[in-house]
């Protein structure tokens, strides 16, 4: 644990706005958003995949978990994605105008597209690949519990 943890604290941060889906590995991972040097959140995919099942998606090429889940966190949607729910009730709402809120409410406006432009203009991802959905999950529960260096994310908090 303590080894995935230093290696994905030392991980380059990557820009939302250079995201690249195909340099995304697939499997199971964890991985870390910032804004600036401040952590706002901390995330993982697959709960229940094991060795087998990562070495199986690999080999068929499928574009899940890690992948796919930095790839919806990018694309700003906010149906079912948590993350950009989060972002757009903590970090977006609070800076919109009148004229954009009258916009959205009339359609003119989406505000997924206001949440997509603020991932992608303010925030960075860091990751770590894992062997398995059960060691993503403990990594991410210890990050979340805020008793490592990182401290709590702002948008999930584990408190």
């Amino acid at each position: 644990m303590e080894t995935h943890l230093r290696k994905l604290i030392q991980s380059p941060r990557i820009r939302f706005a250079d995201f690249d889906k195909e340099a995304v590995p697939i499997g199971a991972g964890v991985y870390l958003i910032w804004e600036g040097s401040k952590l706002i959140y901390i995330g993982m995919s697959v709960r229940g995949a094991t060795p087998d099942d990562i070495a199986s998606a690999k080999r068929v090429g499928k574009p899940k978990w890690l992948r796919q889940r930095l790839a919806a966190h990018a694309s700003g949607r906010l149906s079912g994605d948590q993350f950009c729910v989060y972002v757009a009730n903590r970090l977006v709402l609070k800076g919109l105008t009148e004229e954009q809120i009258e916009r959205i409410s009339s359609g003119a406006l989406s505000l997924d597209v206001l949440v997509r432009d603020y991932i992608s203009g303010n925030l960075s991802y860091s990751y770590r690949e894992v062997r398995s959905g059960s060691e993503a999950l403990a990594l991410e529960a210890s990050l979340r519990s805020g008793t490592t260096e990182l401290g709590y994310p702002l948008l999930n908090p584990a408190k």
